[in-house]
């Protein structure tokens, strides 16, 4: 007997558990479109464990903000969702986040592309450690690390040029 494919898909997500885990990534994905651009612009979303979502924003200013009306944000992240996915939000003041230029702004964090040079440090420098997923969380650690301290410098050269 045939059956329609929305329905196995569904019958295949249920059966693996992985409806949780699409919700979790649809709020991720969709943060802009269910929050608005203001608060995107000043916070974003790291990752959801237990039912928190932890959000990264740019300043403690933001961060206490966003607290003052997180009951609103959960009740719109679920029901974005029709699903009551998250439980709590967690703030944290990092100050690096992806934002779109605007007039006034004085830098823009932008994707940073590694050189040979900085990939080659990192090869040496991940090469010995034996086992592969070990390896490669600390190759993405040491990417991590170089590309906030280019972006850190960046912005500081497009501040002091802007005054």
């Amino acid at each position: 007997m045939f059956q329609k494919i929305n329905t196995v898909i569904k019958e295949t997500v249920y059966s693996l558990q992985l409806e949780k885990r699409l919700n979790q990534y649809k709020l991720m994905s969709k943060w802009e479109e269910v929050v608005g651009k203001n608060i995107a612009r000043n916070a974003t979303p790291s990752y959801i464990r237990a039912n928190t979502l932890y959000v990264e924003t740019s300043s403690s200013a933001w961060a206490q903000e966003l607290n003052l009306i997180k009951k609103e944000l959960i009740r719109k992240l679920n029901k974005y969702i029709k699903k009551r996915t998250i439980t709590d939000i967690r703030f944290k003041a990092t100050g690096v986040f992806k934002e779109k230029k605007e007039e006034g702004d004085c830098y823009l964090l932008k994707d940073v592309v590694l050189t040979e040079r900085e990939t080659r440090v990192i090869e040496r420098a991940t090469k010995q450690i034996g086992d592969p997923a070990l390896r490669e969380i600390f190759r993405r650690a040491l990417e991590k690390d170089i590309s906030l301290k280019i972006r850190e410098k960046e912005k500081e050269e497009a501040c002091k040029q802007k005054e």
